[in-house]
Formats: C-alpha cells, structure tokens, sequence
C-alpha cells in the first residue's frame, strides 16, 4: 500500500482522490450557502473543519456537483427510450433531436452522454449526426493480476448460462462458482458469453423464457453469481446477449457492469462482444488467454469449428490458449500450438435444441498450468466439473400422466 504524503497542509493530508466525507462536507456547504457560495469563502470557512482542499480544487468539484446534477436530470428512461428509438431508424442531426424531444442542445448532449453511460451504443459524429455505433470489438487486451503459485496458475471457465431461460440451472452456477473459489482456492472466473437468454433469437424462443427482458435476466444473473470478497468474473457478450442490442441499442454487458455497481457489486468486468483477450500474470507479463463465442454450431467433428477459428486468427494476434462457447459442448485440444477448450454450458437441453439433435455437456472448467518465467507453457490441465447426474435428472423429471383405459 502507498500512502500519498504530497499536499499536506497544517497537518492534514490532502490526497489526490476526494473521500465521500470530504464530499459530503461540501454539499452540506452548498446547501446553506447557495446564494453567497464563492470557492474561496468557502475554502476559508472549511478550513475549521479539516478541510484541506485548495480554492481551485473546491471550484472543480462543485462544476462537477453541478454537470452531475444536470445529467440526472436527463436521465428520464423515457426520455432515453425515445432518443434511441429516433436514432435507430435513420442518424440525425442534433437539432432535429432537440426539436423532436423538445430539449434544449445542451440537454440533448447530456440525455446522449447518459445513454452511452448505461451501455446504448450511439455517438455523435464530427458532421453533428447522432447514429448507432454497433457492438465495437475490444481491439486491445485486458490485463488481470493473477499471481503465480510455485510457477502456478489457476482459474475457473463457464459459459452459456443463459439465465432468463426456463432450462438454465441457476442453483448449479452458483454451486459451481462457490466450488470453484471455496474449496479450490480460485479467484478467477473467465465467462464466454450468453450470460443471458435474450430476446427473440429464434422463433418460438420466447416460450421457452421464464424471465421477459434484459432487466429480468440481468437481475436473475447477479443474483444467482455469488459475491466473495476475494473472486472476479471477466465475461463477454455471446450471441443471445446481443440480442437486446439489436432489439433496443442497449449493450447488455457494459449494463450489466453499471446494474451490479448500483448494487455495491465491483467484481464483475466486461471485456466485450464476441470475443476478448486477457493477459494473465503480474506486471507487463502474462499468459494470453482467448475467450470467444463464435457462431457457428454442430459440425459433425467435434472438434471442426475450433479448428477453422484457429486457422482464421491473424498472424501475430494468436493466443497462447483459447476457450470458445456458444456450442454446448465440451472438448479440450490442441491446435497449431494453442491450448484450446470448449466450454460447457449451464442450460440444460431445450426444445429447440432437442429439434436439432444436441445434446448439451453441462458444467464449467478448473485450469492449471504451469509456466516458466517467461510465461511459456511448461504444463496444461483442463479439468471438467459436471453437473450432468442424477440430481440433473430429478430437476428435469416430467410429471407422469396416467390414462386408464
């Protein structure tokens, strides 16, 4: 821990970061001095309380006070639900914005500054349109500190959880992350995507959902993943995720981020659509680690769409090891080099996959290796937790219909 001794006035520190009683102390100036409020009487007055900030210090954080108090009043859902719906169907240009939701400019920047803050993909470009962005691939890598153990490095992966869904097994994702961090000592959970069921992602799906919409599902997603103090999951956006997306514009995982915060949750990270790359380590130095949810589905090899995503990575950008979702299924290989695994999944066979001859491999995957110095690869081991059993089999048991004849 580094303590900062810099700014230390009548022996009081004054960090660089503001606490929330150095905040509160303001506002509380702000409310009784409202019409006489000057940065610098107000620096004079605080000073008998402790307060160390500087005169130019207390002017920035009250502009900041005063942008935030502006935003909330832009961030009516409605409001926002309009604004998107606008965009969605052609770009437009900021006046006709104004006109069109009756706001003022400098509310209509505002109102697109909170949309973008609760994951809508919109931004204004340099000609003054508004128009949709897309789902933007990360194009660099995320580094997570995951220290070694004795040249040891330990995670857990799970992928297609899919809650929202009448089928996903929202007991066993929480048993398994429990699991995996309790008795295995893992801090570490990698996510490849459709954390969510979604919205229409084929025909008839919506009867096979027990929970309607993205805020549903999330809510039923961060109450199902257990909270330890010591435990991180890093996830993407799978293709059921991104369905919200096309419905509505919102990014599903950057709101889902936003949602857990508003609850005090800090350990969750999104990474991205579709695809992500970590590094793993300490320092500058790590394993690179692809997680990814391409789709593609039910190739007679098991091992096929693994191997054409290897071939089609670009030469320089390949990772040390890859883990992929979307299909299911369960695998470990090794493919030009590169430790690969499918991931499992935690959504038990629906109707639509039963249409289409697939059978599901549930659970999630412990990883350990051991690398050298330099972060080669010495050793792998992939190691399967299953939740397919007896227990699967009580959940999913059909009540028997007698016919007498």
């Amino acid at each position: 821990m580094i303590q900062n001794t810099h700014g230390r006035r009548n022996g009081l520190s004054n960090p660089k970061k503001w606490t929330r009683e150095e905040e509160d102390i303001l506002r509380a100036y702000l409310e009784q001095e409202k019409e006489s409020f000057t940065p610098g009487r107000a620096w004079g007055q605080l000073q008998a309380e402790g307060f160390s900030r500087t005169a130019e210090a207390i002017r920035k954080k009250v502009q900041q006070f005063r942008k935030n108090e502006d935003l909330a009043k832009t961030s009516d859902p409605k409001l926002i639900a309009k604004l998107i719906s606008l965009v969605n169907k052609q770009p437009r240009e900021i006046e006709e914005v104004c006109n069109l939701l009756d706001v003022s400019p400098k509310k209509a920047r505002n109102l697109i500054s909170v949309a973008v803050e609760r994951g809508y993909t919109i931004r204004i470009a340099e000609n003054g349109f508004i128009h949709p962005t897309g789902l933007q691939p990360r194009t660099s890598k995320t580094s997570i500190s995951l220290p070694k153990v004795s040249s040891t490095l330990r995670w857990a992966v799970f992928s297609d959880l899919h809650f929202g869904s009448r089928f996903c097994l929202e007991e066993e994702v929480a048993d398994f992350a429990t699991y995996v961090h309790k008795e295995e000592g893992i801090n570490l959970i990698l996510n490849a995507g459709d954390s969510l069921d979604g919205q229409r992602v084929y025909r008839g799906h919506e009867f096979e959902l027990k929970y309607h919409g993205f805020a549903q599902q999330s809510d039923r997603l961060l109450m199902h993943l257990p909270e330890f103090p010591d435990l991180h999951y890093a996830f993407i956006d799978g293709n059921h995720d991104a369905s919200f997306w096309k419905l509505s514009g919102l990014e599903p995982g950057a709101e889902t981020v936003n949602r857990a915060v508003a609850r005090g949750r800090t350990d969750l990270t999104y990474l991205g659509p579709d695809q992500a790359q970590v590094v793993l380590g300490e320092g500058d130095q790590g394993v690179i680690v692809e997680i990814a949810h391409p789709d593609k589905a039910g190739a007679y090899a098991k091992s096929y769409h693994i191997q054409k995503y290897v071939e089609a990575l670009q030469s320089g950008s390949e990772p040390q090891i890859l883990f992929t979702g979307h299909e299911h299924d369960y695998l470990q290989i090794e493919v030009a080099g590169i430790f690969c695994a499918k991931c499992c999944t935690f959504q038990s066979q629906t109707p639509y996959m039963a249409r289409k001859s697939l059978r599901p491999a549930l659970g999630g995957l412990i990883i350990e290796i051991k690398v050298s110095d330099d972060y080669q690869i010495r050793e792998w081991s992939c190691r399967r937790i299953s939740y397919n059993g007896p227990k699967l089999k009580r959940h999913l048991a059909l009540p028997v219909r007698k016919i007498v004849l």
